[in-house]
């Protein structure tokens, strides 16, 4: 018994820290894959490539593609010694990509199970043991398993020439991953180009991606438009700036849960232009556009330039002048039980639309920005007021177009703040990336020209960003004239390159022709041609 203010004796040697034993290979697949033997993992290919991205990436093996051991060689020596590693490579994908064709009785090829079996007979082994010199062979392996998978998974996801392509691309369109693992573990995702710079885990692969972010990815794929054999592998977009006028009192303060907010140094504001739609107008410009450069593909509009009720109305309006795509800023009025609205790019045709792609980040107007806006009328400028729309689960959607274009739409701050969703994008490296801005001009020395760069060169995305005329008319800095370049193109080839509304002119017709380029992967392998779009034409629209 203890009496009253007496402790026990404790001793006086140092108290033992607890320590973690190290992660093991054969921890990563029950994480990935609970009860799955290896079998079972080789079974479908990107699976396999699921947990062999995950052991290279969290043991940083991957860098041995550039940078073997001392003594040792990558690629390895084709195993007959005629064929080279990357020959052996294709062939066996092309039999491993055959027999994942939902067959239960058709096994791996024997390279696979071979490799398989290296790695299963090592699933004792730390990943931090990975990174250094001592298992070469096993490293070899699971580099060789990975470069496998993503052979096999040419197209998957994006055609629908083969079993596994169709099989592929059910699963993506239904769980928006191509693996059969649980995406709350880890996502598999169709890759359009490797980067053609640096070493990460994204170097190593032409065809498949890795995501394990917060991020959930949506994968759609828009109904085929009419082809038009004279046009093939180009893209026509009619790039209308609307609203051509912008007023003060379109932002207006509203009420907001500050919560632990400041109310004399914050404000929550909604924006709705003044200027209404006029679809007849919208139909000439689109009459007149075709006229001058032929077929439109879609129609571009700036951040929320509609209201979520025009969109239905304007696709049927472009469904009659064959036009195929809308891609628009949308804005969602608040309801009775969300006290915020909501903001979003969206991209539809005829009777379809995709997942909205929501805002992530709300816009804060701080008092020089109100100054530069000359939005004083309306928000008081010794105050920084933030875009009153609610902020969803973080999310990307990549619309499938046809085989060479993969389109992924952003909304204004996801270009600017591209956290958690910049990772993904570079991971997929979709043809091209679509920025509906509420901003002030295109110029190339501002911030949309700095993030159009990093996507265009890497991992080499083509890159448009659209804003509306209203808004670069307010956006006049002391000293600076009002302009009146609304968008502006970055692709890896070509660069980066203003787009200015001519005076008179309502919207411009862009033109952009697909360019193949040949890429290899930090692993040594040859890529086929990769479509890549280059900006070809621009046409004032009166």
């Amino acid at each position: 018994m203890i009496s009253a203010g007496t402790w026990p004796a404790t001793s006086t040697a140092p108290p033992r820290e607890p320590e973690a034993s190290p992660l093991t290979i054969r921890d990563e697949l029950e994480r990935l894959a609970p009860g799955w033997a290896w079998e079972e993992l080789l079974g479908w290919p990107p699976d396999t490539f699921a947990l062999t991205s995950v052991l290279l990436g969290d043991s940083g093996a991957y860098r041995f593609v550039v940078c073997p051991p001392e003594g040792e060689r990558w690629p390895p020596a084709g195993a007959d010694g005629l064929d080279s590693w990357q020959e052996q490579i294709r062939r066996d994908a092309k039999t491993w990509a055959d027999s994942a064709s939902g067959d239960e009785a058709l096994a791996p090829p024997a390279a696979v199970r071979a490799l398989g079996r290296v790695v299963s007979h090592a699933e004792a082994v730390p990943l931090t043991v990975l990174g250094d010199a001592t298992h070469w062979e096993l490293v070899v392996a699971i580099l060789s398993l990975h470069a496998l998978a993503d052979e096999a998974c040419e197209g998957a996801g994006l055609r629908s020439e083969t079993v596994l392509h169709r099989r592929a691309a059910a699963r993506l369109a239904e769980t928006g991953t191509l693996a059969r693992l649980s995406r709350d573990r880890v996502r598999v995702l169709p890759k359009l180009r490797p980067p053609e710079s640096g070493i990460t885990l994204r170097s190593l692969s032409h065809h498949l991606a890795i995501d394990r972010s917060e991020v959930e990815t949506r994968w759609y794929f828009a109904p085929r438009a009419r082809t038009h054999p004279h046009q093939a592998e180009r893209l026509s977009l009619l790039l209308v700036p609307f609203p051509e006028e912008i007023h003060a009192s379109d932002f207006r303060a509203v009420a907001g849960p500050l919560l632990n907010m400041d109310p004399s140094r914050y404000g929550f504001y909604e924006y709705a232009p003044q200027e209404p739609l006029d679809l007849d107008e919208l139909t000439r410009l689109v009459e007149s556009a075709k006229r001058q450069v032929g077929f439109v593909d879609a129609l571009v509009l700036p951040e929320a330039a509609l209201e979520e009720s025009a969109l239905v109305p304007l696709q049927e309006r472009l469904a009659a002048a064959a036009v195929p795509y809308l891609i628009a800023g949308a804005r969602q009025p608040p309801g009775p039980d969300a006290p915020f609205g909501a903001n979003y790019a969206h991209l539809g045709g005829g009777d379809w639309r995709a997942p909205k792609q929501h805002k992530h980040h709300r816009w804060c107007l701080d008092p020089a920005q109100v100054h530069q806006y000359h939005l004083g009328a309306a928000l008081d400028p010794s105050r920084s007021w933030w875009e009153a729309i609610s902020v969803p689960q973080r999310s990307l959607t990549f619309v499938s177009v046809s085989e060479w274009l993969t389109v992924c739409p952003l909304v204004c701050e996801d270009l600017a703040r591209p956290d958690p969703v910049a990772d993904v994008i570079r991971a997929v490296a979709p043809t091209l990336v679509v920025g509906l801005l509420l901003d002030g001009p295109q110029l190339a020395s501002r911030w949309p020209a700095r993030y159009a760069s990093v996507l265009a060169d890497d991992p080499g995305c083509s890159v448009l960003t659209l804003t509306s005329l209203g808004m670069t008319q307010r956006c006049q800095p002391p000293g600076f004239e009002a302009s009146r370049v609304v968008a502006l193109w970055k692709d890896p080839h070509r660069g980066l390159q203003q787009i200015q509304l001519a005076d008179g002119a309502q919207a411009v017709a862009l033109t952009a022709h697909v360019r193949r380029a040949q890429l290899i992967s930090a692993d040594g392998r040859q890529g086929k041609d990769v479509p890549e779009l280059v900006l070809s034409g621009l046409e004032q629209i009166r």
